[in-house]
């Protein structure tokens, strides 16, 4: 038997509203899929359930802390037996051409390439909307943009550091962060769609609540820029879901757009008064 080619591997917890998006975004183009949750408590697990597919495996862990969320990582770094892997957040969802792309350069990736970086949206408020600020660098490149594609060889790759400080990281066995390692890592011109600045749960959604619009001064809705008319959303957004998949099509009610844009406003005015003593700023 053929040794598989690529893995697509997420740790998940509280994902219900993504998770499904994600996976069938992917699942045609990869040879197994690996799923760790954490200790969901909506209906993230049951979802992926409900994707049934021999290349899926689901393994409970249960609640995890920092540290043991990164030493999670690594076990299930251990676990993949593909020659790579994508590392896949649950809500991160693929276009088909960019999957694709992401597939055709490891099928054609020369042997010092062993890192595939893409761009990505930011989306805010919707998905139609997105924040085109970012500040990862890679290949002297500026902007949202992250390596999701490794190949499992690189000698002594491990992951250290904790997630709650934001110092994890995926290292080789010199102790080179595989984002440093830049002869090796090719950068595609493709964008996956990232969606951590929405609801990601249906039962713990702390940046779109409906039943918090009264609230809304304490919760980060996010306006964000329109999409250009040449970007188009994922194909999956508007696949036959089962009814416990929450519609990914949903738009931000204006009204709530406006009072979030009112509110940015004058806390950017605010600060700006406050750090310049009173003057206007250039």
């Amino acid at each position: 038997m053929n040794q598989p080619k690529v893995t697509a591997t997420w740790i998940v917890k509280n994902e219900d509203k993504w998770i499904w998006y994600s996976i069938k975004s992917v699942i045609k183009y990869v040879d197994n899929i690996l799923v760790y949750d954490t200790g969901s408590t909506d209906d993230t697990v049951k979802i992926i359930e409900s994707i049934e597919d021999p290349k899926i495996t689901l393994r409970l862990k249960g609640p995890v802390n920092s540290k043991e969320f990164v030493k999670l990582r690594q076990e299930q770094l251990e676990e993949i037996d593909s020659e790579w892997f994508l590392v896949i957040d649950g809500d991160e969802v693929y276009p088909e051409d960019t999957i694709k792309s992401v597939i055709n350069e490891i099928d054609t990736a020369p042997e010092h390439i062993d890192c595939i970086a893409t761009k990505f949206y930011n989306c805010v408020g919707d998905v139609y909307h997105h924040n085109p600020r970012g500040n990862y660098k890679i290949l002297g490149n500026v902007g949202n943009l992250t390596i999701r594609a490794i190949r499992r060889s690189i000698e002594g790759l491990h992951y250290r550091g904790l997630y709650s400080e934001g110092t994890e990281g995926l290292l080789d066995g010199k102790g080179i962060l595989i984002q440093d390692r830049e002869r090796n890592i090719k950068l595609l011109n493709k964008h996956y769609f990232h969606l951590h600045s929405l609801c990601r749960s249906s039962t713990n959604c702390p940046t779109m609540r409906r039943d918090k619009i009264k609230e809304w001064h304490t919760y980060h809705f996010g306006v964000g820029k329109p999409f250009n008319e040449n970007v188009a959303l994922p194909e999956v957004f508007f696949a036959k879901r089962p009814s416990m998949v929450p519609n990914a099509t949903e738009r931000l009610p204006s009204h709530i757009s406006m009072k979030n844009f009112m509110f940015h406003l004058y806390h950017k005015v605010t600060f700006e008064t406050r750090i310049s003593g009173g003057k206007k700023l250039p």
